[in-house]
């Protein structure tokens, strides 16, 4: 049976060649990051902010229609802002602990119901 795989921050960097390799492997790859346009969504690659509960939500309620079960679940955010201490806004350390922190806690919520059927389910978690 064909495996299938969601990598989340698939458009660039860890996540492009996770989603890749997991390509070349014959599994299916759903590609899921906030960097493809909105209006351009199909089963294969879908936008989604992970830091909106909503974008969320809409990515998995279509999953859900389309009867979607999932082998690996692949979480590859980050975000940083170099600067000094002294210098650095309040509002960017928030966005940061959002983005490395309760983004991957809150997809990994939405996700594990579809990883229930799966015989191993895999979790990967890079930042």
């Amino acid at each position: 049976m064909l495996k299938t795989a969601i990598v989340i921050g698939a458009a660039s960097g860890i996540g492009k060649g996770l989603a890749n390799a997991m390509h070349n492997l014959d599994i299916k790859v759903i590609y899921a990051d906030i960097s493809y346009p909105i209006n351009n969504q199909d089963n294969a690659v879908w936008h989604v902010d992970a830091t909106e509960e909503n974008s969320i939500k809409a990515l998995t309620n279509n999953l859900r229609e389309d009867g979607v079960t999932l082998d690996y679940l692949m979480i590859t955010l980050g975000a940083i802002d170099e600067g000094q201490v002294s210098d650095y806004p309040e509002k960017s350390l928030s966005w940061m602990l959002d983005v490395n922190l309760l983004a991957p806690y809150r997809l990994i919520q939405h996700f594990l119901p579809f990883l229930k059927n799966s015989k191993s389910p895999k979790v990967l978690l890079t930042g």
